[in-house]
């Protein structure tokens, strides 16, 4: 089976005047449907800059980069723009939210720019806030929220185009350690559910400790790599079978799963309280 992601001699070099800085040498990489997988390594070892380049955001100098088959590399503005819509899912570190808006609004503009109704958008931002676990604020705007539930935002903002892929630059670096752990947990439990795939940039340990597959990277090359797991590659659809049924359908049954998760914690804590 062959990867989602296929990277292949990437080279990238930015320019200061006349001054070269290396970010990238010879990347190759695949990453298959359905990974938890880190990038590792200090500040200035590329990580973002890979990141960049998959989701269409960067050009890179010399290499291929291949997303579902697709040629990013190759693609023209408007086409890169289309292809990270409907494909890609984005958590930034500084997380990058329009201010103006509520984070419910934030979440849904995502779904109206897909060309979806504003009550249809709506519903789908109520969904994924739900599974966050912040619906109950998605009224306030970025401003009254702490970093921990902004981030929240972001990550329903990233599923609400449901995306195949979501590539998360350094989500933890503005957190404390226990929201950032929240985080962690919240990512990884989507992975397990909806076998959503994640490519996550970050020096944080605790991040690196979730890895399924943990990628070290230094000076612009891929080191040494690790998996918990054997990597054995399976279809989009093997990974989140849902995907392959109507929108409605989709929706109807993660709002039932959403309902089954909120009633047995309530019974969990029920129990606690008797015991």
């Amino acid at each position: 089976m062959s990867s989602i992601i296929k990277i292949r001699d990437l080279h990238k070099c930015y320019w200061v005047g006349t001054m070269p800085f290396p970010a990238l040498h010879g990347i190759n990489l695949d990453i298959m449907a359905g990974e938890f997988a880190v990038l590792a390594g200090r500040s200035g070892s590329g990580k973002s800059t890979l990141l960049n380049i998959v989701g269409a955001i960067e050009s890179a100098d010399n290499g291929s980069v291949e997303v579902f088959g697709q040629k990013v590399l190759e693609m023209k503005q408007d086409q890169r723009t289309r292809f990270r819509l409907n494909n890609i899912g984005f958590v930034f570190q500084a997380y990058n939210l329009i201010r103006v808006l509520s984070a419910r609004e934030n979440v849904a503009y995502v779904c109206q720019l897909q060309g979806k109704s504003r009550d249809e958008s709506m519903e789908i931002a109520n969904h994924w806030l739900r599974e966050v676990e912040i619906e109950h604020l998605g009224y306030r705007r970025p401003d009254q929220l702490s970093g921990g539930q902004q981030q929240r935002v972001a990550v329903a903002r990233a599923l609400a185009s449901e995306p195949k892929i979501i590539l998360a630059d350094e989500p933890t670096a503005n957190l404390d350690s226990q929201t950032g752990q929240n985080l962690i947990h919240l990512m990884k439990d989507l992975n397990q559910r909806l076998g959503t795939t994640f490519l996550i940039s970050s020096h944080d340990p605790d991040v690196k400790n979730a890895a399924k597959r943990l990628i070290k990277m230094t000076d612009g090359q891929i080191v040494d790599e690790w998996s918990k797991i054997p990597r054995q590659p399976i279809s989009i659809s093997s990974a989140c079978p849902i995907q392959n049924l109507p929108f409605f359908e989709r929706m109807r049954m993660l709002i039932k799963g959403s309902a089954m998760k909120r009633r047995h914690k309530q019974e969990q804590k029920k129990n606690r309280r008797r015991s």
